[in-house]
């Protein structure tokens, strides 16, 4: 984001890339991603003195396991696993961001995980 970019207004609700600033993200993958680069997207949401925004990385709804447990506080454990896969360099990491049911012990990541021969 450079200082010769445009400012762009944020508000609550609206999502960010930290490389893309304002996006519509995508759909359908365990949490809305960044277009152009498929990083998680973050959204601004205010904060509790209601003086400024902050922005949170989301996590998904529910499980992927065959009962599709609805996830929250003390639900999911959230966690990160190191991988150097084509999807996690194509993101420019060095990584997946994993939820684990707290129920059923599924695991869910993003990027997905490519498992590939070396």
């Amino acid at each position: 984001m450079g200082a010769d970019r445009e400012q762009q207004t944020r508000g609550p609700g609206d999502w960010i890339c930290t490389d893309h600033d304002l996006i519509t993200p995508v759909l359908g993958g365990p949490v809305p991603a960044c277009p152009h680069c498929g990083k998680i997207a973050l959204q601004a949401t205010l904060a509790t003195s209601g003086a400024h925004l902050v922005y949170a990385e989301p996590a998904p709804e529910r499980c992927a396991g065959p009962d599709h447990h609805p996830l929250g506080p003390n639900r999911v454990n959230v966690g990160w696993h190191a991988c150097e896969c084509s999807p996690v360099v194509a993101t420019d990491g060095r990584g997946h961001r994993t939820w684990t049911c707290s129920v059923c012990d599924n695991v869910q990541e993003w990027p997905y995980h490519r498992a590939e021969l070396h």
